[in-house]
């Protein structure tokens, strides 16, 4: 793995990385659902839209910088 990163440019490895917050943030309501309010994050549904739409133009910036 340490040898395929270092042969990406490095706004491919930011875009990558800005994509796993999307990830993380819907895993975290599936287990905020599942389990309840384990976390020390409030995740309402108005909070989780509001952070998917940031973390969506993040990544539609750094798509802009790419191309």
């Amino acid at each position: 793995m340490i040898i395929a990163l270092s042969q990406l440019p490095v706004l491919t490895i930011k875009s990558i990385n800005s994509s796993q917050s999307i990830f993380t943030l819907l895993f975290g309501f599936v287990l905020y659902k599942i389990f309840g309010d384990r976390f020390k994050e409030n995740l309402t549904r108005d909070k989780v839209i509001k952070k998917l739409i940031s973390f969506i133009f993040i990544m539609i910036g750094i798509y802009l910088v790419l191309s």
